[in-house]
């Protein structure tokens, strides 16, 4: 199988969520429905997340690999100047603790300050049992 992606730049609004969701969703459905429905609820935490506490642009990128993996990116296009907490950071955060118990790995990567923030995630396709 080779490799698919997907790529938005999200605006500010609501129904950039579902858009997000579903094209990912779409992207992965033939890896399993739990894998295609793990994958919708993450984009759409870390979405709603990203629009919520930073209403600015996001970026998304979504690869689906030729092993039956799924790698989401989701980034701020306009990074802020401030050292303000950030909805991403925290372990105790809900998203975090979405993505350490459904996501098969997943990171933040912080490029300093004002520079842009990424929350990656990936999954894989469910073993048959």
């Amino acid at each position: 199988m080779e490799t698919r992606q997907v790529a938005l730049t999200l605006e500010p609004r609501p129904d950039q969520v579902r858009v997000a969701r579903q094209r990912v969703a779409g992207l992965c459905k033939d890896m399993g429905a739990e894998c295609a429905e793990t994958a919708a609820l993450l984009v759409s935490e870390l979405v709603t997340s990203a629009l919520q506490h930073r209403p600015r642009r996001v970026g998304l990128l979504a690869t689906r690999g030729p092993q039956q993996t799924l790698r989401v990116d989701v980034r701020e296009e306009d990074p802020e100047s401030s050292d303000s907490p950030h909805p991403w950071a925290g372990t105790q955060q809900p998203i975090v603790m979405l993505l350490a118990r459904l996501a098969s790995r997943w990171g933040v990567n912080l490029a300093g300050r004002g520079a842009r923030r990424t929350v990656w995630f990936t999954l894989r396709k469910a073993s048959p049992r």
